[in-house]
């Protein structure tokens, strides 16, 4: 693998290109056999940069949009179903396959052993890890129209529970704290009418009070402090930053946001949004890179891939980190490793409808 080269032609080496023969890459996740990546393909297949070949993740043959991992087992979503397999401890070789015949935008794994994907309309698909064919596959349903479920994220919550937050495009932005067994979840909800959420991420905070970020289509930015308690969100936007938004993704105190257009990397809000952000307009450098990317991800604190239509492009957030200036007098762009702007954030202003609403536990279907 060789480093992507500037515009100069000179080697840069925050970032290595990965190209995998015959095989076209629509999402990177993190290996589940340890140190790697997983790569989905166009066609249905995973790749594990540990293993040898390629593995069937969707029997249609739809493009992965979704890989993650729980102990000894793997789930896979494509638009057309989602797939668990799982391993036996004693030979790697052996494995039970459970699909559910129902597409997703995605697929994630939780604390508390279940996997989460987001259905649209339908809801949000809560799959036991252990599950095997046959078995019952839970879907949680919200009391109302317009939340069609985009994007589900999980972490550790209290007392036991799995936190859940959920972009719901015009449904807005979600949070509940689920305990599995639970029949009805309360889930509350934050939105205004232009608000079309897309993604959604955590950015740190404690389990009683989580900070949250989250992505309009239209690249808006919503911060929030306190997302239990729904205190003070925060609309912005950045008028460097171009195109419709893909992704949005937080590690190391900054937020990273792929759109058509390019990767933008705003380096220190995380860190600011938990430290308070000021009342009014604020600067924040921010570096682009412009590129026709496919999807991003993370993987651990350190690696965050892009899937281009020809190859993965590896980003190294350390160097990136390290390369860009601390301080940009305004106005001025600076080469280091990256092109880093200053960039004034503008606050909207906009009037936010909170709900709490009831989220019912149903059963989806049966694992085949």
């Amino acid at each position: 693998m060789s480093a992507l080269p500037l515009d100069d032609g000179m080697p840069n080496p925050f970032c290595t290109p990965i190209r995998i023969k015959d095989f076209d890459v629509s999402c990177v996740a993190p290996s589940p056999f340890g140190v790697g990546f997983a790569f989905g393909s166009d066609d249905g297949k995973i790749m594990f940069t540990d293993k040898a070949g390629t593995s069937t993740g969707s029997p249609s043959g739809e493009a992965i949009n979704g890989i993650a991992s729980i102990g000894n087992s793997i789930a896979v979503s494509s638009r057309q179903e989602v797939v668990l397999r799982t391993w036996t401890p004693e030979n790697h070789r052996r494995h039970t396959l459970c699909v559910i015949p129902h597409g997703a935008h995605g697929v994630s794994a939780t604390a508390g052993g279940y996997y989460v994907a987001p259905l649209g309309e339908t809801g949000i698909m809560m799959l036991k890890a252990s599950s095997s064919p046959g078995d019952s596959v839970g879907v949680m349903t919200a009391e109302r129209d317009n939340m069609y479920f985009y994007r589900v994220l999980s972490q550790p919550g209290r007392d036991g529970k799995d936190l859940l937050i959920c972009a719901a495009r015009h449904g807005g932005i979600g949070i509940a704290e689920v305990r599995w067994e639970d029949k009805s979840y309360t889930m509350r909800t934050a939105r205004f009418p232009e608000l079309d959420a897309i993604d959604v991420c955590f950015v740190g905070g404690k389990p009683e009070s989580p900070a949250i970020a989250a992505v309009g289509r239209d690249g808006s930015l919503i911060l929030v402090r306190d997302m239990l308690h729904l205190k003070e969100p925060l609309t912005m936007k950045f008028d460097t930053i171009k195109g419709k938004a893909f992704r949005l993704l937080s590690a190391r105190g900054h937020l990273f946001l792929l759109t058509s257009s390019a990767l933008y990397g705003l380096m220190n809000l995380g860190k600011r949004l938990l430290d308070g952000l000021p009342e009014r307009k604020f600067t924040t450098p921010i570096f682009m890179i412009p590129l026709d990317a496919v999807d991003a991800s993370l993987v651990g604190d350190r690696w965050l891939p892009v899937v281009m239509p020809d190859e993965v492009l590896l980003f190294d957030l350390k160097l990136i980190e390290a390369n860009t200036p601390e301080n940009i007098r305004d106005g001025e762009t600076r080469r280091a490793l990256v092109e880093t702007v200053e960039a004034t954030g503008a606050r909207i202003e906009q009037t936010w409808e909170f709900d709490d609403i009831r989220a019912g536990s149903q059963v989806l279907a049966g694992a085949s």
